[in-house]
């Protein structure tokens, strides 16, 4: 029977990699032969488990089937059970979840809720033992479970967050510093956590040598949207462009004054080719500090007439930004007054409601701009937390069609009306490159290549 079940898991293995998700669930469903050690194999790679604990039972059963070689399949595991009126079987939970850790020997990534009184040192110290684990997130922790992590040696990304009114401080500050301290000679870090970046300038006093502050040098991405304001500024006494000499990648805080206040911060600014930032006017600093950017996301804030894009560097390449839908049409007046001849990508987020006049019309006079039609990727996304009646939605949709049409040099078109998307793409030329009829040369994209295409193409990238 082991035999059997083994040839029949290389079988499915390879005809699985020719499925998108929906296929292999269809193939699942229907080989009722293989429900016990096949199917694990080929659904389990990427695993994620919410409250439903029959299912999370279902899972570690699964697992720990002593014919299936599932464990080793996992590659990333999300859980994020809560107790609920169902607090009695958390310790048992826990107890399957150390024993499946000890399995799933190739995972790399977890994402779990592990702030329960039940949670003892012994499961924190298997995920610790995972030799491949590179990135962490930890939810919900009390402060002193943090005490029982060690040093993860393959460490990329630590997040981790605590029980509401808790803060990191004494132990739990030291226990961090020592993580961190310990990720300093991995491959690639290319994250940390607002809530250790506050923890920045123990970081620097806790450096075995006074003259010489720790450093990071694979570090790519600094992530300070909800820092504090003394991060990089001069109370910290150190230079952050030696302590981060590879980052380009900049998620800023909400304000960047202190930073362009102090010479090392404004040099480690200067040299950002990616950023995302809260406002506007951060943008516009970072640029004006001299750095040569080509990605830029600017989402939290929605651009209003009063703002001019002018400033944007000429070397733009990838571009992230919002607006309401009753300033589209002044967007696109002001789009077509500025040369970006280097864009590539452009995503726009479209704030609306159903009081907004729709301006459909107004945007796809977006075809009329040079620079726009040489695209490699367009995509227009409408947002609202407001009813839309259909037949808007289907209104969108036309508007990409005629797009499309409008357009036939940009490579790929997105929309994604109220989370149902809408993506094409446009195949090689193969003849005459004036051709314009409708859905000549184009392709349309399933959910899956809709989202990965998508994610290829963000500005964090």
């Amino acid at each position: 029977m082991p035999g059997l079940l083994s040839l029949n898991y290389d079988i499915f293995s390879t005809i699985s990699c020719m499925l998108d998700q929906r296929s292999r669930l269809h193939l699942a469903l229907t080989c009722s032969l293989a429900k016990g050690a096949i199917i694990p194999n080929i659904l389990f790679k990427h695993v994620e488990l919410t409250h439903d604990f029959d299912q999370i039972f279902q899972f570690y059963r699964a697992i720990m089937n002593p014919y299936s070689s599932a464990a080793v399949a996992v590659r990333s595991f999300t859980c994020r059970a809560k107790a609920g009126d169902r607090s009695h079987v958390i310790g048992d939970i826990l107890s399957l979840l150390g024993h499946v850790m000890e399995k799933t020997v190739n995972l790399h990534t977890i994402d779990a809720v592990l702030g329960f009184h039940s949670t003892g040192p012994q499961l924190f110290r298997k995920i610790c033992a995972l030799p491949k684990l590179r990135n962490v997130t930890l939810r919900k922790l009390y402060t002193g479970q943090l005490q029982y992590i060690s040093t993860l040696a393959q460490l990329r990304t630590l997040r981790v967050s605590f029980q509401n009114g808790q803060a990191p401080m004494g132990g739990c500050v030291r226990s961090l510093i020592s993580i961190m301290l310990g990720s300093q000679q991995t491959p690639e870090v290319p994250e940390l956590s607002p809530m250790i970046l506050l923890q920045l300038e123990h970081l620097f006093t806790a450096s075995p040598s006074e003259d010489q502050p720790p450093a990071w040098p694979s570090l790519r991405i600094f992530d300070a949207f909800l820092s504090s304001p003394s991060v990089g500024s001069p109370s910290l006494g150190s230079d952050i462009s030696s302590v981060f000499p590879s980052v380009r990648h900049f998620l800023s805080p909400l304000r960047v004054d202190d930073w362009l206040s102090s010479p090392p911060s404004r040099a480690f600014l200067s040299r950002l080719t990616s950023v995302e930032g809260w406002q506007w006017e951060s943008v516009r600093a970072i640029v004006e500090a001299g750095a040569p950017l080509q990605r830029v996301a600017v989402t939290l804030t929605r651009w209003t007439p009063g703002t001019d894009l002018g400033f944007l560097p000429c070397g733009l390449e990838c571009f992230s930004m919002a607006l309401k839908e009753e300033d589209v049409p002044a967007f696109v007046c002001h789009l077509s007054e500025i040369t970006l001849s280097r864009m590539k990508v452009f995503h726009l987020q479209i704030e609306s409601t159903p009081r907004d006049p729709h301006q459909v019309q107004s945007l796809a006079t977006l075809a009329g701009i040079d620079w726009i039609t040489d695209l490699d990727y367009l995509s227009v996304e409408w947002m609202t937390e407001d009813y839309i009646p259909y037949q808007r939605g289907e209104a969108d949709h036309c508007f990409l069609d005629d797009f499309v049409t409008a357009a036939p040099s940009i490579r790929q078109i997105r929309t994604c009306v109220f989370g149902h998307a809408k993506h094409w793409r446009r195949l090689a030329s193969s003849g005459d490159t004036s051709k314009r009829e409708k859905g000549a040369g184009l392709v349309e994209l399933s959910a899956m290549q809709s989202s990965e295409e998508d994610k290829y193409h963000r500005v964090d990238r």
